[in-house]
């Protein structure tokens, strides 16, 4: 008797335990409905303190645990610049931090000030006029790990079935809600200074070759277009000395007309090869008969 009363206590303590974990998940946002639409952007344009970020999205989390340590009452605010179904996570960009103003309102000194000595820098976003936009409770830490599986591909089905060019990827979180937006115009305001850093550092190998070969490398650059060009020089001399074997001179008056037929020469030079950034000799067929 007292071996069945155990069981039932423990099925029924799993179980309540069970209902209250769903309780909480939908409390969370679990159930809630995703509506993704275009419209007016949720925010003005707004002046933000944030720390920018380079790796998994998974470590963000403690810039959202430094920024609210700074000011609890301002709300945070996230940039992702980059898809991490695309990007390698150890090379996705982002910016995390909160909103000091927005609007007409300008933030004060102190504040500034208060955030800068925390390593933070200040930028400021406009207002898109169209942004893509959703939202997601937001009750629980849980809210948003469920938001990052639910609002995120319910984005994305939006924008590629759509076509629409919407980037980067905001999230601003305030009071019981988290903002989703994706703006459809001015693109390029949203990016801090240091994505545009890392996209200029990761260009620099280009660069650097094609400095080697426009101005350090003049000399070699000059090297491969002789390479290239006295081959050249040397087949057109030799045309025109086959030209002037073949010349005839004039028929005397009593010898037969000969055919017009005359001994041919093609030049066929490939195009592939020029302004090549390696040295090729081009590729050249004479045929003769």
């Amino acid at each position: 008797m007292s071996d069945l009363l155990l069981l039932g206590l423990i099925v029924g303590l799993t179980l309540l335990l069970l209902l209250t974990l769903l309780a909480f998940a939908g409390y969370s946002g679990l159930l809630s409905g995703v509506v993704v639409s275009a419209g007016s952007p949720p925010i003005r344009n707004v002046t933000v303190a944030y720390k920018f970020h380079v790796g998994p999205y998974s470590e963000t989390g403690r810039l959202f645990t430094e920024s609210c340590s700074v000011s609890p009452k301002l709300r945070s605010i996230a940039v992702y610049y980059d898809n991490p179904h695309m990007v390698p996570p150890e090379k996705c960009r982002c910016a995390v931090g909160s909103i000091l103003s927005e609007g007409e309102e300008s933030p004060s000194s102190e504040l500034i000030q208060l955030y800068q000595k925390f390593g933070f820098k200040v930028f400021s976003f406009p207002a898109p006029s169209h942004v893509v936009t959703a939202t997601f409770p937001y009750t629980s830490t849980l809210s948003i790990w469920l938001a990052t599986r639910r609002v995120h591909p319910a984005l994305d089905a939006y924008i590629k079935g759509r076509k629409l060019c919407a980037h980067p990827r905001l999230e601003i979180y305030q009071q019981d809600q988290i903002y989703f937006m994706c703006p459809l115009a001015r693109q390029g305001d949203f990016y801090v200074p240091e994505v545009k850093e890392t996209e200029r550092k990761s260009r620099g190998p280009t660069e650097a070759t094609d400095a080697q070969m426009d101005g350090t490398g003049e000399k070699k650059s000059q090297e491969h277009l002789l390479r290239a060009v006295l081959p050249l020089l040397g087949l057109q001399l030799l045309f025109l000395l086959r030209s002037s074997q073949f010349q005839e001179p004039p028929p005397h008056p009593s010898s037969p007309p000969r055919s017009p037929a005359s001994p041919s020469m093609s030049l066929r030079v490939d195009p592939s090869h020029w302004l090549c950034s390696t040295p090729h000799t081009p590729q050249v067929d004479i045929s003769l008969p």
